[in-house]
């Protein structure tokens, strides 16, 4: 339960658990230990070694959160990467494709987080995600048709320079 001094009912500040509390080295060994697909007994033993103090339900809550934000590094890396390729492929310049794909992904996953109860994302945000969407789409959009008029006139320009020749 919530205090009226910001702090919860064992003292520790709103929203900073005791793992992120930890000196800064002590949290890199940890971090790095998650990494590695340490236990949580054997990060807990870690915090201790290093001289910090944590309970193993907070080393596992951080560690999950913490594999959660890497699994989600590492798939919207793929995505981008997949994108890319896909870009690419068509003859496109992929940085527009990127772009539009990664704002789309955020948005979903926005609306996703907010059924959940985690999402912290005001209808300001979100309206603005759209904007920059949609700008990034009639860009786009001009893009393609500027590249159709310049492949449409490349031969009506080879037929005039043969003509003159």
């Amino acid at each position: 339960m919530q205090g009226q001094s910001g702090r919860n009912t064992t003292g520790t500040p709103r929203g900073r658990s005791t793992v992120e509390r930890l000196p800064a080295s002590v949290r890199e060994a940890v971090d790095a230990a998650i990494a590695d697909g340490a236990s949580i007994d054997e990060i807990t033993a870690l915090i201790r070694e290093n001289g910090g103090s944590c309970s193993r339900s907070a080393v596992g809550r951080y560690a999950k959160r913490s594999r959660d934000q890497s699994r989600r590094r590492d798939e919207a890396v793929r995505l981008l990467e997949s994108w890319r390729k896909k870009a690419e492929e068509g003859g496109a310049d992929p940085t527009g494709l990127v772009a539009i794909e990664a704002l789309r992904t955020l948005a979903v996953l926005t609306v996703a987080d907010l059924g959940t109860g985690k999402g912290r994302v005001t209808a300001e945000v979100l309206s603005r995600l759209s904007l920059a969407l949609r700008r990034i789409e009639v860009t786009d959009k001009l893009r393609t048709d500027q590249g159709r008029a310049a492949a449409k006139a490349a031969p009506a320009d080879r037929k005039e320079r043969r003509g003159g020749v």
